[in-house]
């Protein structure tokens, strides 16, 4: 009796944990360290925490997408992320943070309602991982009807950032030269090509576009130098 009883325990456990998982919008891909920083759930409806890589990633990454800048610092309270711009969309939105420099291996999900928020709080991984707001990308995204992902731009802490415009971090994994970025809004055709310089392990490119503004593609082009072919990635973006 006690066996079968400690059976349906460690099963009532086992579904109240993937529930938990699910509706934070943990990412089950990921191979949480073994320690109190791994990723895993937790308060406020969000997975956070490190993880062990194990597989390259694309040549070619978006890891941020903010109206205006990420702060310095985070408030003791922790930041507020939304998604102003999803609030019309039918089903749930994602919002991530990641690690940029190579070797970090940090995440941050959680899935919220169209037009939702959660609270980032510092304290969980951040501050006792000493991880600094410049090392770390946020963006939020969802999938179209075709199952493409859209990148969807994060307020911080309320709609003062949005009168910046947006700010992408596009992450290499590859030797680039001469990369190069256009942003081609919906209904229009592509305009002139602007040059861009990797900084801090990332491309850092200032779209100067409102929330007013219509869906477009934002082109990344480069030349390989192994190869000395042209490369290009696009981004489906959603101001």
């Amino acid at each position: 009796m006690r066996l079968v009883s400690l059976r349906v325990l460690l099963v009532l456990c086992f579904v109240t944990a993937r529930a938990a998982a699910q509706s934070a919008g943990c990412d089950s891909s990921l191979d949480p360290t073994p320690d109190a920083e791994g990723y895993q759930p937790r308060a406020g409806s969000r997975c956070e925490g490190t993880y062990v890589s194990r597989v390259s990633g694309p040549a070619l990454e978006l890891v941020s997408l903010t109206w205006g800048a990420l702060p310095a610092a985070v408030q003791p309270g922790g930041m507020v992320l939304t998604l102003p711009t999803a609030a019309d969309r039918p089903g749930p939105v994602h919002i991530r943070a990641l690690g940029i420099p190579p070797g970090l291996y940090y995440r941050m999900d959680a899935e919220v309602p169209p037009g939702g928020s959660v609270t980032w709080p510092p304290t969980a991984v951040l501050d006792k991982l000493k991880i600094g707001l410049s090392e770390v990308g946020v963006f939020g995204f969802a999938r179209d009807p075709s199952g493409e992902i859209v990148y969807l731009p994060v307020a911080i802490n309320g709609p003062a950032g949005i009168g910046e415009g947006m700010v992408v971090q596009l992450r290499p994994l590859t030797t680039m030269d001469e990369a190069k970025w256009r942003f081609v809004a919906q209904g229009t055709s592509p305009g002139e090509w602007t040059g861009t310089d990797l900084k801090d392990d990332r491309l850092t490119i200032p779209l100067r576009v409102n929330r007013a503004a219509p869906p477009g593609t934002l082109q990344v082009s480069w030349t390989d130098p192994e190869t000395g072919r042209s490369r290009i990635k696009s981004f489906e973006l959603r101001p």
